[in-house]
């Protein structure tokens, strides 16, 4: 399996932690420490994780969470005799190959609510084992994959663009590719993106993505 074979060093940091959680954020967590001591186990200790508290006096924690726009979910707490506050909770891990100096975040939840029910609860639990497991292939990556976004029909590259493949830098090679430039997209890379194109694709175009596909190729389109 993937964690039997790891040969880099990965280093997990748990955010959702701290002593006033809620009930079902203490379960999560506990879900969650679990699945990363069974993974340390299986992994021969090439995975190791530690806690992270928000709340606590590293001010580093919180930096790394505004680096990796790891956000927080408002939560009601019980203050004792002054009877309720808010509190700010994290249900966030980090995946570190300290190797590599790759880092991907992965959100802990189902859905972004600040009431977890019984039913987001246990569907959270359910694909914790997975949601870490992909993120921990994801940063043992030998090499990035190629992606590349399609250029030639007015596609839309604005500030949200620009933001998301700042991004996305760090995993993957990105590229861009101007369809008009080239008699067949090259299949090296491994992705290719159409961002609302303006233009309506003429029968060459149409071709070369179609050769693409047909040689194994994946696309991922943005249509409005």
């Amino acid at each position: 399996s993937l964690l039997k074979k790891l040969d880099q060093d990965i280093e997990i940091t748990v955010f959702l932690t701290g002593k006033q959680l809620p009930a079902a954020f203490q379960r999560l967590a506990k879900s969650t420490e679990d699945v990363l001591h069974n993974f340390q186990s299986i992994s021969n200790k090439k995975i190791n994780y530690s806690f992270a508290d928000p709340q606590g006096d590293d001010t580093t924690v919180y930096e790394t969470l505004q680096r990796f726009r790891m956000q927080g979910i408002p939560v009601t707490i019980s203050a004792g005799k002054q009877g309720t506050t808010q509190q700010m909770v994290f249900p966030w891990i980090l995946v570190h190959n300290k190797v590599t100096n790759v880092a991907l975040p992965v959100f802990l939840q189902e859905t972004n609510t600040p009431q977890l029910s019984r039913t987001v609860l246990n569907r959270s639990e359910m694909l914790l084992e997975y949601n870490i497991a992909n993120a921990i292939a994801q940063v043992s990556k030998k090499a990035k994959e190629k992606i590349a976004f399609l250029l030639g029909n007015d596609e839309h590259i604005g500030m949200d663009m620009v933001s998301a493949l700042g991004a996305l830098g760090t995993y993957y090679y990105l590229d861009t590719l101007n369809i008009n430039q080239v008699n067949a997209i090259p299949q090296q890379y491994d992705l290719l993106v159409i961002n609302n194109p303006e233009q309506p694709f003429d029968a060459i175009q149409q071709y070369k993505i179609d050769q693409y596909l047909v040689n194994g190729g994946k696309v991922i389109m943005a249509l409005n």
